[in-house]
C-alpha cells in the first residue's frame, strides 16, 4: 500500500500501488481536491508535488500541454486526475 497526502488539508488516502488517483476520488473518499472533468482538460486539480514528482507516474503530452497553457511548469506541477500513485506522495493544492 502507498499513501497520498494532501498537505493543505492533511488528508491521507492509502491505495494499491499503481492506482489511478481519480479512482481514489470516486471510490475511496478523496474529498479535498476539486476534480471536475476527470480528463485533464479543465485544470481544476492542479497540484504541486512536494515529494518526488515521478511517484505520480509518467506525464502524457496532453497533461504537459495543459499545464503549459496555464503558465505552470510541468516539472513542478501535475494534474492529479491524470496521475497514478506509484509510491508515497505528498502534494499541495495550487
Amino acid at each position: 500500500m502507498v499513501k497520498l497526502t494532501i498537505k493543505d488539508t492533511q488528508e491521507i488516502v492509502e491505495a494499491e500501488q499503481g492506482v489511478a488517483v481519480s479512482d481514489l476520488f470516486e471510490f475511496d473518499g478523496l474529498r479535498s481536491v476539486p476534480f471536475n472533468c476527470m480528463r485533464g482538460s479543465c485544470g481544476s486539480c492542479v497540484v504541486r508535488p512536494l515529494s518526488n514528482i515521478w511517484h505520480l507516474g509518467e506525464m502524457a503530452f496532453e497533461e504537459r500541454f495543459k499545464l503549459e497553457s496555464m503558465d505552470l511548469s510541468p516539472n513542478e506541477h501535475r494534474l492529479l486526475c491524470q496521475c497514478h500513485l506509484l509510491d508515497d506522495s505528498e502534494v499541495e493544492l495550487v
